[in-house]
């Protein structure tokens, strides 16, 4: 089996662990299509997304956008640097990073209040709410940036801030079941021989009872629950993969079995809101060629939805499941694109000199 490679560490590094406030850390990997950006969709299918205004003014912003491409605002022009929107459950609320803290305003973009305030714990990635929306989570260093990732929580009010992994690996993108019973999250951690292993675990609400869902089997990430809470949707790099492929298991971590597979690395999948089918991203060696595609649940019926030769990225699915929200930059610059779940009626959402593009897939 092919170990990591270097195209693969510097995904987990420009897309999972850190925010654009690191960027002059990340100057050295970064180039010109890699810096972080989100989109997140609520119940309504209002957008949120972050905005890069340019290379000589690296401010960002949060905009909200309805599905029809009408009346996009910047809702946070009077804070600091601000990015990694995601919804609430019932698409009142919405989180975000604001300076590397967390903070939280109501969907209209009103009533910002920060929530937390750990200088301390300065490298906050992706928060995100659990599902009875009293709770974020997310991940972040513990101090300094040579320092491990870890997992960690805090109510909405900004009360009972807690770690909830400290288990010595970099522990990343949290996301809480269905029934807010459980948390999702994958770690990376090195080998006793000086080798990388990433693995898929489960824990409590509280932190307690975690389990390694794929036990070493290969190299395990971006795991996501179905809507029902009972399979898992992840990508994997095992013997006979020739890239990550899309695999599927059950929450228990049992039957796990690989739906897809080719020489471009599959990442970020997704259940549509029935749970019938997964949509996700396949790239190209030098990620200047990016896909999105869908698949049935049992791993039949694969169409790659955009099939073009630039970079179709960041897919987040419509409340309704008809339609996805896209960045490409198929027209020179990085903009916010909607199609039909079946790829047709593809249009563009904004046309701006900033760049859109690189969509989180945290949405509820």
């Amino acid at each position: 089996m092919a170990q990591p490679t270097w195209r693969w560490a510097c995904l987990l590094i420009v897309v999972g662990s850190l925010s654009l406030s690191c960027e002059s850390i990340l100057d050295p990997i970064l180039d010109e299509g890699a810096v972080t950006h989100n989109v997140s969709l609520n119940a309504t299918n209002r957008i949120a997304f972050t905005s890069y205004e340019s290379r000589s003014n690296s401010r960002t912003d949060i905009f909200l956008l309805e599905m029809d491409g009408r009346e996009c605002r910047n809702v946070t022009a009077q804070l600091g640097n601000s990015q990694q929107p995601s919804f609430s459950p019932d698409g009142s609320s919405i989180v975000f990073l604001c300076n590397t803290e967390v903070y939280i305003m109501d969907a209209d973009g009103a009533n910002t209040r920060q929530i937390t305030n750990r200088g301390g714990v300065p490298y906050k990635s992706f928060p995100v709410f659990a599902q009875d929306g009293r709770t974020i989570l997310f991940f972040a260093k513990t101090g300094t940036y040579d320092s491990r990732l870890d997992i960690y929580s805090v109510n909405v009010d900004g009360s009972n801030y807690r770690n909830l992994t400290n288990q010595y690996a970099d522990c990343l993108h949290p996301s809480m079941s269905p029934d807010n019973g459980r948390i999702l999250y994958f770690a990376v951690s090195e080998t006793s021989g000086g080798g990388v292993r990433s693995d898929i675990y489960e824990m409590d609400a509280a932190g307690n009872n975690k389990v390694n869902l794929t036990a070493n089997a290969g190299y395990n990430i971006f795991p996501r629950y179905s809507p029902d809470g009972s399979r898992i949707v992840f990508c994997a790099l095992r013997e006979g993969d020739q890239e990550y492929s899309l695999y599927l298991m059950n929450a228990d971590g049992s039957q796990q079995r690989r739906l897809y597979g080719s020489d471009r690395m599959t990442t970020f999948p997704q259940f549509t809101p029935d749970g019938s089918r997964i949509v996700f991203v396949i790239e190209s060696n030098n990620q200047r060629t990016t896909d999105v595609c869908i698949i049935n649940a049992d791993g039949s019926g694969f169409r790659n939805l955009t099939n073009s030769n630039c970079r179709n990225w960041g897919p987040v699915v419509a409340a309704d499941g008809s339609r996805i929200v896209f960045e490409s930059d198929g027209d020179g610059n990085d903009q916010l694109y909607t199609m039909n779940i079946d790829g047709s009626g593809r249009r563009k959402l904004t046309s701006n000199t900033r760049t859109n593009f690189q969509p989180t897939l945290r949405y509820h």
